[in-house]
């Protein structure tokens, strides 16, 4: 099951999905291409992502 996370691409805002290499696991933009090593990029939403208020 391959994951897709909506509006996330840093370059374009559209939706990212996660593709598997030989090697390594990575995220491709659908709409623009955009390329990214999966570890630096849940990395990159950790670092983005807002502490829950409790709510």
């Amino acid at each position: 099951m391959a994951r897709l996370w909506l509006k996330s691409c840093p370059r374009c805002n559209g939706d990212v999905t996660e593709e598997w290499g030989k090697y390594e696991n990575y995220v491709v933009c659908i709409q623009c291409g955009f390329e990214e090593d999966l570890k630096r990029w849940k990395a990159r939403l950790s670092s983005t992502s807002s502490p829950s208020t409790g709510r």
